[in-house]
């Protein structure tokens, strides 16, 4: 939120927000009057951080929550709780920016929101300049055994803070125009002349044509070969080889003007369904990616163990540049990777999915927010202690009645709650929270 950002308080009015403070509990705000005061944000109408630019896309903010599911580009705004997940999520993209890296597992249950949190953790990857690669392991088209594949779907989903290009070929695009500082990452390679991705690079800074471009963008994507270039394996020992060129992309990427690059892993689940080898393979990768990203702080790794090719050698990190983030999502189990063993406890991330009446209450301000601006109301309707009394249905609801009620349960509430007083303003909020409340045996929650 910049200087500029306009705010409204329900008793002072409007101001200028100057500074959000404990992780966006207290708003330090520059009122009309002249006076200064720093207030607890919930006594303040929503701000959504990516307002829907019309009435439309804030009506289908709206029907998609009414299915229980959060936007992906909403998902700041409508994820409910998390906070002490979200500082260590910015606390970790920064040492990536500052120290080279940094590795978590995100552990929960089915259901539990692990795919929702590596969503949050791209947009907020990418607020903070950010590169990000998302993926998807499954049973067949990405195994976790397939480095190659795996580094290939990596290039493929790239995104980037500043443009809706995705893919390798915008930040091969950047090196053209800085190469000053493209030769002086390149130079810091372990591998130095014989590095691929320097090569690679290289020969993309020099092509003469749009062909020529095209070859040295295939050869870094392992979809072609490049003249006097290494070739790039793709069975085998092959783990310590993609890891490096992911490095080395992240070094390229904070040379450029980002902060690196954040590999995101989801449905690591999958790893249960290989076949020993191939669980072995995906062990190394694994292992590889975490050492190349948190090096031996909070972990019980020995990057000597970590096995080579039988025709190359690789280091893991590209240089002291690199600055690697990598993140994936996890159940914990026998049939899974031996994740617990590997990171400290520091480095895992369990969502809670236990939501203060607090929180509760602010994701409930948000989705009225959003649900004014779809059906074009003033949301000073609502009166300001249904929001408050509502929460405190809900908080009891989830925490008493965890198997039947959810987060995702929980937006569909709030988005009937609006609904019904939108459609039927005879009927007041206190009626209505009578009615939600015995729907849901809580009336002692009243």
């Amino acid at each position: 939120m910049t200087t500029q950002t306009i705010v409204r308080h329900k008793r002072l009015g409007p101001g200028r927000l100057l500074r959000v403070l404990r992780d966006g509990a207290l708003w330090e705000v520059l009122f009309a009057s002249g006076r200064r005061y720093t207030l607890p944000s919930r006594e303040f109408e929503p701000l959504p951080a990516a307002r829907p630019r019309s009435s439309l896309a804030a009506r289908r903010t709206i029907e998609t929550l009414r299915a229980g599911i959060v936007p992906v580009e909403h998902i700041e705004d409508l994820t409910i709780g998390l906070s002490d997940e979200r500082k260590r999520l910015r606390d970790a993209l920064e040492r990536t920016r500052t120290h080279g890296g940094a590795a978590y597992a995100i552990f929960a249950n089915y259901g539990c929101g692990k795919t929702h949190f590596l969503a949050l953790s791209e947009r907020i990857a990418l607020r903070h300049n950010f590169l990000v690669a998302t993926i998807s392991a499954d049973a067949r088209e990405l195994q976790l055994s397939q480095a190659k594949r795996v580094y290939q779907a990596a290039l493929e989903s790239l995104r980037y803070p500043d443009m809706p290009e995705r893919g390798l070929q915008p930040l091969l695009r950047r090196t053209c125009q800085q190469p000053k500082a493209t030769r002086s990452a390149l130079n810091e390679a372990e591998m130095g002349e014989y590095c691929p991705l320097v090569i690679g690079v290289s020969a993309y800074l020099e092509s003469q044509s749009d062909f020529e471009q095209k070859n040295a963008l295939k050869y870094l994507s392992n979809e072609g070969t490049l003249r006097r270039a290494p070739r790039l394996f793709a069975n085998g020992n092959v783990a310590r080889q993609y890891t490096y060129l992911l490095s080395g992309i992240s070094a390229l990427a904070s040379a450029l003007g980002y902060s690196g690059l954040a590999l995101l892993v989801d449905e690591v689940d999958y790893y249960s369904r290989l076949t020993p080898v191939q669980k072995e393979r995906a062990k190394n990768l694994f292992k590889a990616l975490i050492y190349a990203s948190q090096g031996e702080d909070g972990t019980a790794l020995n990057a000597d163990a970590i096995p080579q090719h039988d025709k190359v050698s690789y280091p893991l990190r590209f240089s002291d540049r690199s600055a690697l983030f990598f993140m994936f999502a996890t159940t914990e189990s026998e049939e899974q990777m031996p994740i617990s063993g590997w990171l400290s406890p520091a480095l895992l991330i369990r969502p809670d999915s236990r939501f203060s009446q607090h929180e509760i209450a602010q994701f409930l301000r948000m989705v009225g927010a959003y649900h004014a601006q779809a059906f074009e109301y003033s949301q000073s309707a609502v009166p300001d202690d249904a929001v408050p009394r509502l929460a405190r249905i809900l908080e009891r609801a989830l925490r008493e009645r965890r198997s039947e009620m959810n987060a995702r349960l929980l937006a569909q509430v709030a988005v009937a709650f609006y609904d019904l007083l939108h459609v039927y303003p005879e009927r007041s909020a206190d009626q209505r929270i009578r009615e939600l409340a015995q729907a849901l045996y809580l009336e002692s929650a009243l």
